[in-house]
């Protein structure tokens, strides 16, 4: 394997791992100056440095005791309200630091728990222990993070609120002055990158140990692929969930597909994919890290596990899906993005008693459409054609056949808005290509509601009108408001939502 060399730069990865040093309280000094109170030595105050695990490090060290002393005294106001707020006494925050499983360090300074240097590396290696051989092993795979943040209501008008912040979304809940909150969030590296919406910048904070969920299993793709072929086995969420995180996992890693692959290494994936619009970090891999940037149009559709597997399921499943009757299955993506789509109608055709099955995809993007093809076809869910999809001429394979099924990965992606070249031209060459056979034909999704803010219009599209917004709105750009799928109108914020219990 051949990795990229280059110099190590000034800093290492997207967060530059050097001293963060507290400088001096304006707001303090000031008001020390003016009623004439004697401060500390502001330098060694800036300069205290804390031991940590993982050696010394410079944290701000917060104002000095001396400082707080002289302003009790002649009751000047100080600026830090939330270090020395009043809703969490000491004993209780020494409390929330031993026994809170987030990583929240950097919430409990020393001077927050009233303890001096050495009391608190004590208290730093006794939460450790308590983690790693107490609390873990008796919460054991629940998945379950309790998290205990507090905003003094400078920041946030609500005052009465415990608010906590994880990827750019606000966690709210109310507190009591007298008592301690804990706020049960549920923090999964599949869970949290379908929320990122584009960013990709903002990587997540879950648990370090990298605890499988109940729903994963030890089985390859492939085995998981092969159960789901199967009659006698049901088509059950959790095994649809399997396959949507390893279909993930070896879209990146060529040959994975095979592979029994711990949880650990597909979480870390999915890590690294939450963040991998930004800087690489010194462990990441370049090679890795430079794929999910080479094909980060398309698997953003697949890095949303929950909506994946609920793709999978409607197509799986889908009512009016053709049955078996002697001839060949010939299935379509005409949106093909990471083949998912291919490989959900592989699976629907074996279910409904077929064994001549062809499916087929049209990609326009040489770099993902040529790794989409290997792995599909390393599956055995068929082959994706370089070609462009809105020609009538790209179809030309397709000529004088039935076509049972036609689907369109890119529908699937909520952040995805519908044009003429995305998508409308794509359906018109479609529709013209197959022409009468295509009665015949069912199709994911069964219909489309789409909006646009622009004219204020709302479309229904849908086979009876070949996917075509009216004539004087085909230069408009429409926003996806709700699938028909599984026999009813699904709004696109509830796409994938069945699947998110599985994750926690």
């Amino acid at each position: 394997m051949v990795r990229q060399r280059s110099a190590k730069p000034p800093f290492s990865g997207s967060n530059p791992d050097v001293a963060s040093i507290c400088g001096n309280n304006s707001v303090v000094e000031c008001n020390l100056a003016k009623v004439e109170v004697a401060s500390s030595n502001l330098v060694s105050r800036s300069m205290i440095i804390w031991p940590t695990l993982r050696g010394s490090a410079f944290l701000p060290c917060g104002n000095n005791s001396v400082v707080e002393c002289n302003l009790a005294k002649v009751e000047v106001a100080s600026s830090n309200l939330v270090s020395r707020s009043k809703i969490l006494k000491p004993v209780s925050m020494r409390l929330a630091f031993l026994f809170s499983r987030t990583n929240c360090r950097h919430l409990f300074l020393p001077k927050d728990l009233g303890l001096n240097c050495s009391e608190y590396l004590f208290l730093l290696i006794l939460r450790v222990f308590l983690l790693n051989y107490i609390i873990f092993p008796v919460l054991g795979r629940s998945g379950m993070v309790r998290a205990i943040v507090v905003v003094d209501g400078k920041d946030f008008p609500n005052t009465n609120t415990v608010h906590i912040i994880m990827n750019n979304t606000d966690y709210a809940c109310g507190y009591e002055s007298k008592g301690l909150t804990q706020i049960n969030l549920t923090v999964s590296p599949l869970a949290s990158v379908g929320i990122q919406a584009r960013n990709f910048t903002a990587a997540i904070l879950g648990p370090r140990s990298s605890i499988a969920p109940d729903f994963y299993t030890a089985d390859s793709l492939a085995l998981d692929i092969e159960q789901l072929c199967d009659l006698e086995q049901p088509v059950t969420d959790s095994r649809l969930l399997n396959v949507a995180v390893k279909y993930f996992f070896a879209y990146v890693h060529e040959g994975a597909h095979g592979d029994r692959v711990p949880y650990a290494e597909i979480a870390g994936l999915y890590e690294q994919f939450s963040r991998h619009q930004s800087l690489n970090e010194p462990f990441d891999d370049i090679e890795i890290m430079n794929r999910l940037r080479q094909w980060s149009s398309v698997l953003r559709v697949l890095a949303d596990a929950p909506r994946a597997a609920h793709v999978m399921r409607a197509v799986i499943g889908q009512c009016d899906a053709p049955r078996s009757s002697g001839g060949p299955y010939v299935g379509v993506d005409i949106g093909a993005g990471t083949g998912v789509m291919l490989l959900a109608q592989q699976i629907q055709a074996r279910r409904n008693g077929y064994t001549d099955i062809q499916t087929l995809g049209f990609q326009t993007d040489p770099v993902s459409g040529e790794r989409t093809h290997d792995l599909v076809h390393s599956l055995g869910a068929g082959s994706v054609m370089l070609a462009d999809p809105t020609r009538e001429g790209a179809y030309g394979v397709l000529h004088g056949r039935g076509i049972s099924y036609a689907a369109n990965e890119v529908v699937a992606g909520i952040q995805q808005s519908l044009c003429e070249e995305n998508f409308f031209r794509k359906y018109k060459a479609f529709f013209a290509a197959v022409g009468d056979r295509i009665q015949q034909t069912a199709f994911f999704p069964e219909g489309l509601i789409a909006h646009s803010g622009i004219v204020g219009a709302s479309v229904i599209l849908a086979k009876e009108n070949g996917f075509q917004a009216p004539p004087e709105y085909m230069d408009v750009e429409f926003i996806p408001q709700g699938l028909i799928i599984e026999g009813k109108v699904l709004p696109m914020h509830k796409l994938g939502r069945d699947f998110h219990q599985y994750l926690t």
